[in-house]
């Protein structure tokens, strides 16, 4: 779907359509009908998004290992400058 028809309800096929003008199935709907209907198209566009958002997932960790630490087990963790300036005076600290 078009953002505009997100937002809307329905695609401009026109520039008079953009014109505060009533259209004839849109002016007769109920109220409750249309906020329905507003509230089925963002439901289908969320699922749409979380559904691209988890292919994207998985395509950009198709690569990666997943490594589970265990308590107590030594890591080496690199601090770089930008993010903890005052906590990486020495690469070594404990």
């Amino acid at each position: 779907m078009c953002p505009f028809e997100v937002v809307y309800g329905f695609k401009p096929l026109t520039p008079l359509d953009l014109l505060p003008l009533p259209l004839l199935e849109r002016a007769n709907m109920e109220a409750s009908k249309q906020a329905d209907y507003v509230k089925k198209i963002h439901m289908q566009t969320k699922q749409e998004i979380e559904k691209k958002s988890e292919y994207y997932a998985a395509k950009a960790n198709k690569n990666c290992k997943k490594v589970i630490f265990e308590p107590g087990e030594l890591v080496w963790v690199h601090l770089q400058k930008d993010k903890f300036p005052e906590k990486r005076s020495s690469k070594l600290l404990p």
